[in-house]
């Protein structure tokens, strides 16, 4: 079997607030759970790793600036971006 991941479009994941200050939600469109959640800082660099996420993630901890939000489930990761304030 192939190892290889599938990255879909940006559209099927939203994140918002959009910026956000304490507390994102995520919504798929499709409606799809997703086992792991991974936040980046704009250099690439893992900030946080979360599992289990019934929809929202706290970053009222994480600092100011631009971050991107990876969702994997199996072989699909979906990824977008997001403004801290």
């Amino acid at each position: 079997m192939n190892s290889t991941n599938y990255i879909l479009p940006e559209n099927i994941l939203s994140v918002y607030p959009n910026p956000a200050k304490g507390e994102i939600y995520i919504h798929l469109d499709n409606h799809s759970l997703f086992e792991t959640v991974i936040l980046y800082d704009i250099t690439g660099t893992i900030i946080k790793k979360y599992w289990d996420i019934k929809g929202s993630i706290d970053i009222s901890e994480i600092s100011t600036g631009i971050y991107f939000i990876e969702l994997m489930q199996g072989k699909e990761i979906r990824r977008t971006k997001f403004l801290k304030e």
